[in-house]
């Protein structure tokens, strides 16, 4: 209210590295269930406080929380699965994402009229050598694994990108696993999920030169 008074809009973040414990004793988000979860709690803020908020953002960073929670264990929760538990993690959060805007569309937007997006963070790649084919690709498949993560699946088509797909599913058949390391949306997932933003916020911090290394 003081916001308001104020002439202030506030913008309200939903998750920003705060799952609370009894949740993370289940799984966390790589419980499937951490979807239900998190649209259980976003209605009832939209529910709470939709008629002074116009500005939702689901998730902060969700990519720092797949890598460094579920990945290096730099942060909470402190697990370390790079490559397996990051992507199980991101696919479930994406999900919640999802489910939280279409809960929003179906039922808040009409009488509260705000809107529901998600914050990215990014680090642009350029390639080492602009005029070397191999760095050209490789600055645009580090893009692909970094922004197009979770850019391409809400802002586009549901689905991951085309050149993670390809070389996730490849390196896990060669490593001997049965199914992908990378996680795959079902048909109503997709379409839940592809154009699941009505905006996105974007945090850039600084910019990388790429080049390939042996095995990519």
């Amino acid at each position: 209210d003081a916001l308001l008074a104020a002439e202030i809009q506030p913008v309200v973040t939903l998750y920003h590295w705060d799952l609370p414990q009894v949740l993370q004793d289940q799984g966390g988000w790589l419980n499937a269930s951490s979807a239900d979860w998190f649209n259980d709690y976003a209605k009832i803020c939209f529910q709470e406080f939709g008629g002074d908020v116009k500005l939702w953002i689901t998730f902060n960073e969700p990519y720092m929380v797949a890598r460094d929670g579920y990945g290096t264990g730099y942060h909470a929760p402190g697990l370390q699965g790079l490559g397996t538990l990051t992507y199980i993690a991101a696919h479930n959060m994406i999900r919640a994402h999802a489910r939280a805007y279409r809960l929003y569309q179906e039922l808040f937007a009409a009488g509260q009229g705000g809107q529901v997006g998600i914050t990215l963070n990014f680090h642009w790649a350029e390639p080492h050598d602009p005029n070397d084919p191999g760095c050209i690709e490789a600055a645009e498949t580090y893009k692909q694994f970094y922004i197009g993560w979770f850019g391409h699946p809400i802002l586009k088509d549901g689905k991951y990108p085309a050149v993670m797909r390809e070389k996730v599913d490849a390196k896990s058949e060669a490593q001997g696993f049965l199914t992908s390391r990378l996680p795959t949306f079902t048909p109503e997932e997709e379409k839940m999920i592809a154009g699941s933003s009505d905006f996105v916020g974007l945090n850039f911090y600084t910019c990388e030169l790429v080049y390939p290394e042996e095995g990519d």
